[in-house]
């Protein structure tokens, strides 16, 4: 019931209002999160990806591109995260990190995950990740490294 899926090509986010993100991790660390978060904001498509890294492939990208319909296109390369310059975008500090529709939820889906990877969740450092993210997404990314440590 969770608007979030995981699959072998990454998590994939889809709601009823329109919302459809896509975020892949790639190799060495890095990342790609693009698709439409706002399905009421247009974008040029082109201005999106302008001045995407060589070491993104577009396959990364959410489906949306073959359609034209990509309004975000954010990637992670290891250290910071970067947009195009050109691209009508928010603020990547701005997006909430959970994707669920209750922050139970979200603890639920964090705690799965790590058990999946064969990693005992810590639901402490798991539940103030998420109760920060939600006041504080910016601080909230500086304790993903030590989340499932």
């Amino acid at each position: 019931s969770l608007p979030i899926r995981a699959a072998m090509d990454g998590l994939w986010y889809t709601t009823g209002e329109g919302q459809r993100l896509r975020l892949t991790p790639l190799h060495d660390g890095r990342a790609v999160l693009s698709g439409v978060p706002d399905p009421f904001t247009t974008t040029d498509p082109v201005t999106v990806v302008t001045a995407l890294p060589e070491w993104v492939p577009l396959e990364a990208l959410h489906p949306e591109t073959a359609v034209s319909g990509l309004t975000l296109c954010w990637w992670w390369d290891g250290t910071t995260w970067a947009s195009s310059p050109t691209a009508n975008a928010r603020n990547i500090d701005d997006l909430r990190l959970p994707w669920a529709e209750s922050s139970q939820a979200t603890i639920t889906t964090i705690e799965q995950i790590a058990l999946g990877a064969g990693i005992t969740p810590r639901t402490d450092r798991i539940t103030q990740f998420v109760q920060t993210s939600e006041s504080d997404p910016a601080t909230a990314r500086t304790m993903l490294t030590g989340l499932f440590a």
